[in-house]
């Protein structure tokens, strides 16, 4: 894990924001869909990709 030296804090509503310069090296936009994952006391956010299937086979691929 890569440490930025960022810190942000947690609104009344729960919402963090997550500084310009980290979604612009992530090429995450406005309105993209972010996944969530916990893992031990780590909470680990990913872009969301969404894969599509064959329309033939089924087959799903990156």
């Amino acid at each position: 894990m890569k440490a930025t030296g960022m810190t942000r804090k947690v609104d009344e509503l729960g919402r963090v924001v997550l500084p310009i310069e980290l979604r612009r090296t992530l090429g995450i936009a406005e309105k993209d869909p972010i996944e969530i994952f916990v893992e031990d006391e780590k909470v680990i956010l990913k872009k969301y990709q969404v894969h599509q299937a064959c329309m033939i086979t089924g087959d799903v691929s990156e």
